[in-house]
């Protein structure tokens, strides 16, 4: 366990008996593997110290030296599939893991997004973002509104980069205009 770990321990051990809401927003920088401090497994065991814990919100960004594979992205999710997440004591916490692109950062977050001071940052690889609540293997539904309804929920503004020679999935503007985005602030820039 690396320092960010303890830090984390120290402050479970001294709310353990009174947190009752906990919102957590954590930046970290990978020295190029992985920091088991910051997935789904040890997220969960943090907070099943907290004895009173009745809602959790999160976000984590890890910013990698290398984009990391797909593989290590469903690795981040599927930490997220276990009982903890998906039919707890806190009942179902749904999760979104995406790569930014031109940022370089891993974004794991709940939602509904609750941070309303700090805003998610996406590429139009939204389209490859993954859920917790979707099935292993699960292919992505044809009309990608409907597959982004889940990440819709509680987001108010949403900006999107673009690159330099990006082509724009027709997808990717249809679930623009779905009911579920409507009354969000979008910004896009490059």
């Amino acid at each position: 366990m690396g320092p960010n770990c303890s830090y984390l321990d120290q402050l479970v051990d001294k709310f353990k008996n009174t947190l009752e809401e906990f919102s957590l927003f954590l930046t970290h920088y990978c020295n190029g593997e992985l920091d088991i401090c910051f997935d789904g497994h040890r997220l969960a065991a943090l907070c099943s110290r907290l004895s009173h814990l009745r809602s959790l919100h999160f976000v984590i960004q890890l910013r990698f030296i290398e984009p990391p594979s797909r593989q290590i992205l469903y690795d981040f999710i599927e930490a997220f599939r276990t009982p903890f997440w998906l039919d707890g004591s806190l009942g179902r916490i749904q999760v979104c893991v995406n790569y930014h692109q031109v940022l370089e950062y891993v974004q794991i977050f709940s939602l509904p997004y609750t941070f309303f001071d700090n805003t998610v940052y996406h590429t139009i690889d939204l389209i490859d973002a993954l859920f917790n609540t979707s099935e292993e293997g699960q292919e992505i539904p044809n009309d990608l509104s409907i597959a982004l309804k889940t990440f819709w929920c509680g987001i108010r503004c949403l900006i999107i980069s673009l690159v330099e020679k990006l082509k724009i999935p027709v997808s990717f503007l249809y679930a623009l205009q779905c009911p579920f985005s409507q009354s969000k602030l979008l910004s896009f820039f490059e």
